[in-house]
């Protein structure tokens, strides 16, 4: 399914400018979050 997401919504595009946590509501740690997503789902690291 990860092959369909669009090319500018993928985990390997993130920066880690971490500002999308900074918005987050629940605090989470996205970043973190999507290199892992990315590394599971198919990417390299």
């Amino acid at each position: 399914a990860y092959q369909w997401v669009e090319e500018k919504q993928r985990a390997d595009l993130c920066i880690e400018c971490r500002q999308c946590e900074d918005l987050c509501p629940q605090h989470l740690p996205v970043a973190e979050w999507l290199k892992k997503a990315h590394a599971l789902l198919g990417g390299k690291e």
